[in-house]
C-alpha cells in the first residue's frame, strides 16, 4: 500500500514499489488470458497497445500459482458475513486478503472458517487464498505491536530500535524497519511464527508487501551501517518466509509485491527460484495513499510512458524466469481499466484494476469484457 517512484529509484540505482488499490464500475469482472502491455503515451510503448494472444508468464512453470488466470485483492471491509459472502461470490481464481485476526480488536475473528469458505469458487472448483503481510514495515494496528512499542520520531528510531522512520508515502501507522533484525524476523519465522500460523489457518500462501524496503534510503543506510547488503538480506528473508510456510504446506506460495529491481540488485536466479509470483502496482495507473473507495483520487493517476515501459521491462525478466506476473492498477474510469486489462494481458501478465482503498471487490471492467 505504499509507493516509491520507479524512475526516481532507478536514477539512484534502486527501485521501490507500492501497494493498495481499488476500482470502480459494474458487475463481476475476472480478468482472463494475456494481452499486450501498453504505456500511457509515447513511441516506446505504442507497439505494445495492440491486442494479441500472449502466453501467460509462468504457465508452464512449477509455481503453485501457474494455473491462476484471474485474481482479486481486498484488504478492508471483510468482517461481516455479508461482506465475506460478497467476495466469495466472485469467480476469481485467487484472492489476496487481510488476515483479520492479526488486527487489534479482531483477535478472535474466525479466520479459519473464512479461509475455508473462500477457497471454493462458486462453481465448486478450488481457489487460492493468500494472506497479505507487510514484511518491510511495522504496522501499529497489528497484534504484534505491544504497549511497549513506540513509533519513531524525527530525532531517532522507535522502540524496538529496528523501527526506523515513518512511512515515506504517507500511510499512517506504518514504519519501515530493519527487516534483517532477528527480533523482527522472529515474528514471522519458525514453527510459532506468523507465516506458519497462516499456513495452519488454511492460507495457500502470502503476498509480501514492502519488499522495496531494501532500497528505501533510510533502511539502506541502516543496513550499510550494520555491514548488511540490503538486497541480499531481502532475498534471504523471502527464502526463509517461503520455507516457514512450506514446512506446513509443501505448496505454500509466495508473491513478491513491487520492487521488481530486486532481480538485478541481489536476486537473480536465487530470487526466481524462491518466489512463486510477482505482483506490481501502478504500472499504468495509481492513486493517492489513504483515499477512500468513493474518492476520485483513488485511481486514474497515470504513470509516465517511461515509467510504464521501465516497469514492463523489469517484469519481463521475471516472466523469462517462468514466474507468474500479476499487475494491480488503480482506476475509476472504465476506459483506463480497459486499457490496463488489454495491455497487461498482452504482456502475458494477469491484471487487476481496483481502487487504492482495496475495500470492495472491483467491478471494472464489466463481467463480459
Amino acid at each position: 500500500m505504499r509507493l516509491i517512484s520507479p524512475i526516481a529509484l532507478v536514477c539512484a540505482g534502486l527501485m521501490l514499489g507500492a501497494c493498495g488499490g481499488g476500482d470502480g464500475g459494474s458487475s463481476l469482472s475476472p480478468q482472463t488470458g494475456a494481452a499486450p502491455n501498453t504505456a500511457n503515451t509515447g513511441s516506446k510503448t505504442e507497439a505494445a497497445t495492440t491486442s494479441t494472444t500472449t502466453p501467460a508468464c509462468g504457465i508452464n512453470g512449477s509455481s503453485p500459482l501457474a494455473g491462476v488466470q484471474t485474481w482479486m485483492y481486498q484488504l478492508q471491509g471483510m468482517t461481516t458475513s455479508a461482506q465475506i459472502d460478497a467476495l466469495d461470490a466472485q469467480p476469481y481464481d485467487m484472492l489476496v486478503i487481510e488476515a483479520n485476526n492479526t488486527v487489534k480488536g479482531l483477535e478472535n475473528f474466525n479466520i479459519v472458517d473464512m479461509v475455508a469458505q473462500l477457497r471454493t469458487k462458486p462453481d465448486g472448483s478450488a481457489r487460492k487464498v493468500l494472506a497479505y503481510i507487510d514484511i518491510g514495515e511495522a504496522e501499529d494496528f497489528r497484534t504484534y505491536w505491544t504497549s511497549s512499542w513506540k513509533a519513531p520520531t524525527a530525532n531517532g528510531p522507535g522502540t524496538p530500535d529496528f523501527i526506523i522512520k515513518a512511512d515515506p508515502d504517507g500511510w499512517a501507522g506504518d514504519y519501515p524497519v530493519a527487516f534483517w533484525d532477528p527480533r523482527w524476523q522472529a515474528l514471522w519465522l519458525g514453527p510459532n511464527g506468523a507465516v506458519a500460523q497462516l499456513a495452519r489457518e488454511g492460507f495457500d500462501g502470502v503476498y509480501l508487501d514492502w519488499v522495496e524496503a531494501y532500497a528505501e534510503p533510510s533502511v539502506a543506510a541502516a543496513a550499510q551501517a550494520a555491514g548488511i547488503d540490503p538486497a541480499q538480506a531481502m532475498v534471504d528473508f523471502i527464502t526463509k518466509i517461503r520455507a516457514a510456510g512450506r514446512a506446513i504446506n509443501p505448496q505454500f506460495a509466495v508473491i513478491q509485491q513491487n520492487a521488481s529491481s530486486l532481480i538485478d540488485d541481489g536476486g537473480g536466479s536465487v530470487l526466481l527460484a524462491t518466489i512463486d509470483g510477482i505482483s506490481q502496482e501502478d504500472t499504468w495507473f495509481g492513486g493517492s495513499s489513504g483515499a477512500a473507495w468513493g474518492s476520485a483520487s483513488g485511481g486514474d493517476r497515470a504513470a509516465s510512458a517511461d515509467e510504464t515501459q521501465w516497469t514492463i521491462d523489469q517484469l519481463q525478466k521475471y516472466c523469462a524466469g517462468n514466474v507468474p506476473v500479476f499487475t494491480i492498477d488503480y482506476a475509476l474510469q472504465t476506459a483506463n481499466a480497459q486499457k490496463v486489462y488489454t495491455a497487461s494481458r498482452g504482456q502475458g501478465f494477469h491484471p487487476l484494476v481496483s481502487r487504492i482503498a482495496l475495500s470492495k471487490p472491483t467491478t471494472t471492467p464489466p463481467w463480459n469484457y
